[in-house]
């Protein structure tokens, strides 16, 4: 009896052509002599499909006896699939749902790994500009911090919205494209290695 692997792939986040073609990866390198693929697809608004037709995620789930998910960004790494997947028992690929919440936001995580004393680079959180002038913001930032710098959105991942800016100009635009992707953006120190 081959065991049932169910692929998620898709979600509701920027990232969902990665997730479809990583997802799609998936299903190709599984040996079918052992494996049943089971290919879940998970649409921009959220809505679960197997087969080609609409099913509620439990329904798209029944019968898996593992889970992976190839979901990126939002849903898909944030924790939220990872506690769908708990609470329909169904086992997964990857980090539990605490672990993905926590990874998935890279201010919390600065937070936790200094509290076990790791050295991260020097870091200030920025919100967007109250009277959105993103070049006041920069002016302010590009005086008192280090560049090159790094600037990113708080939550999300493969580098989506990540920018090495070593110009006034550049923070502002770097600022402003992670802040359209998140309500927080990270400005670390730049480290070369």
């Amino acid at each position: 009896m081959r065991t049932v692997v169910a692929v998620l792939r898709g979600g509701p986040s920027s990232e969902y052509e990665v997730s479809l073609k990583s997802g799609a990866s998936v299903l190709d390198a599984l040996n079918r002599e052992k494996y049943e693929p089971r290919d879940i697809f998970i649409d921009r608004r959220g809505q679960w499909h197997v087969h080609g037709m609409e099913a509620t995620p439990e329904k798209a789930l029944r019968g898996s006896d593992v889970a992976f998910n190839a979901m990126h960004g939002h849903f898909g790494e944030d924790g939220q699939a990872q506690r769908m997947l708990d609470a329909f028992a169904v086992p997964y690929t990857g980090s539990n749902a605490q672990a993905s919440a926590l990874a998935f936001n890279k201010q919390h995580t600065k937070q936790e790994i200094k509290k076990i004393g790791i050295k991260t680079p020097r870091a200030l959180v920025v919100e967007p500009p109250h009277d959105g002038d993103f070049e006041k913001l920069a002016f302010h930032i590009f005086r008192s911090f280090p560049h090159p710098a790094v600037v990113k959105p708080v939550t999300g991942g493969s580098s989506v919205g990540t920018t090495v800016v070593d110009s006034f100009h550049k923070l502002a635009g770097g600022l402003q494209l992670a802040l359209t992707l998140a309500p927080k953006a990270l400005v670390e120190e730049f480290i070369t290695g």
